[in-house]
């Protein structure tokens, strides 16, 4: 089949109704680690369905998946869809699946300003809000999902994360609260897609319509 590669992959895909697209991202060169081949960035703009970026030596089924949220309808279809798909991937191995929502330091401060709540209750109930969040979007109790409430900028608390907790795979939404165009990258996951050291599973804002989980 002839055309440009993001092209072909993205028709077989709809011509089979696939519930996951493959790619490999950039494995060699000094900007390995920040690159994607073009090929894989220009699906992760346009697929309908979910995209696994692999990256090194993929373990499947992963043990360990980080899965931030912003807490918005469009990360719960998402988070619901990645659930879904991991435990299709999983088939009764055990999987550790921690959820992550990033308070940023610009959320705390409006908090204070308006006088609701001080730092820590901010925290507080953004912790509440994820566990929340977690119960309602988890479809089948397959496995446990573990919660934590980072304290930052989503993009960068999410990278110092993975350096700190290594796991096999991010699983996150390709769009967050403001959904913007299908066809661009949200900024979070643009970032993770390309600086994580490990395979990334993004699910853009439609796939809940398409994967058959």
């Amino acid at each position: 089949r002839s055309g440009e590669p993001h092209r072909v992959l993205i028709e077989a895909a709809r011509e089979a109704s696939a519930d996951l697209i493959v790619v490999g991202a950039t494995s060699s060169g000094p900007l390995a680690a920040e690159l994607l081949g073009s090929t894989a960035d220009r699906v992760l703009r346009k697929a309908a369905c979910p995209v696994l970026l692999v990256r090194g030596e993929p373990r499947m089924p992963p043990r360990r998946v980080l899965a931030p949220v912003d807490l918005s309808q469009i990360s719960a279809d998402a988070f619901r869809c990645g659930l879904g798909l991991l435990a299709q991937l999983a088939k009764n191995e055990p999987l550790e699946v921690r959820a992550v929502y990033a308070l940023s330091f610009t959320d705390a401060l409006q908090h204070r300003q308006h006088g609701e709540l001080s730092p820590e209750e901010a925290e507080s109930h953004s912790g509440e809000e994820l566990r929340r969040f977690v119960l309602e979007n988890q479809p089948d109790a397959a496995f446990e999902v573990e919660t934590d409430v980072l304290s930052g900028e989503a993009r960068f608390e999410i990278l110092q994360e993975l350096e700190k907790r290594p796991a096999d795979l991010v699983m996150l939404g390709t769009h967050g609260r403001g959904g913007l165009d299908r066809l661009i990258l949200g900024s979070v996951a643009s970032t993770v897609a390309r600086k994580a050291p490990c395979s990334v599973l993004l699910i853009p804002p439609d796939a809940d319509l398409t994967a058959r989980v």
